[in-house]
């Protein structure tokens, strides 16, 4: 049986009993849509966002991101987000990795890509969304991983991922 506490555009919220190693168990899920994440270089920096996020009452550093709409693939709403939130465009666009950010609650899958930004235009933010643009280069990106300055999961996987294993 499945209960719907919740129905929107990007997600619902569901509670469902399910058998699990023959005992009926109640879990919670969140069923969201996926999302991109992009790490964008321009002139040999790192493209990071500082903004604010209401659920956790602060401003953060992060990556472009966005959740992917409609019948959007990944790199589509990659290019879409990188335009909207920096409004940089991606000469190059390559993707680096696929990962559940919290596998035991949400659906929800994110798609990471490299943008190689050839220029910059005029970003166009949606309503709820309050962002500076700054430039940096990797090594500080680093140092502000170690420094609990960057303290978005999706931001400091890219980061790492981008660091290491490309």
């Amino acid at each position: 049986m499945k209960k719907i506490y919740y129905k929107g555009n990007l997600l619902t919220l569901e509670e469902e009993k399910i058998k699990l190693k023959g005992n009926e168990i109640t879990t919670v899920r969140i069923k969201e849509n996926d999302a991109v994440v992009i790490l964008p270089i321009f002139n040999n920096r790192i493209v990071i966002e500082r903004q604010y996020r209401p659920a956790i009452r602060r401003f953060i550093y992060e990556l472009p991101a966005g959740h992917i709409k409609g019948n959007e693939t990944p790199i589509m709403a990659a290019k879409r987000e990188l335009l909207e939130e920096t409004g940089f465009f991606a000469k190059h666009l390559g993707f680096m990795f696929k990962a559940y950010p919290q596998p035991g609650t949400t659906t929800s899958m994110h798609f990471f890509y490299y943008a190689e930004c050839s220029k910059r235009g005029e970003a166009r933010p949606e309503a709820d969304e309050d962002i500076k643009i700054k430039l940096i280069d990797i090594n500080k990106a680093l140092k502000m991983i170690r420094a609990h300055l960057i303290i978005d999961t999706k931001t400091i996987a890219a980061l790492l991922y981008y660091t290491i294993i490309k």
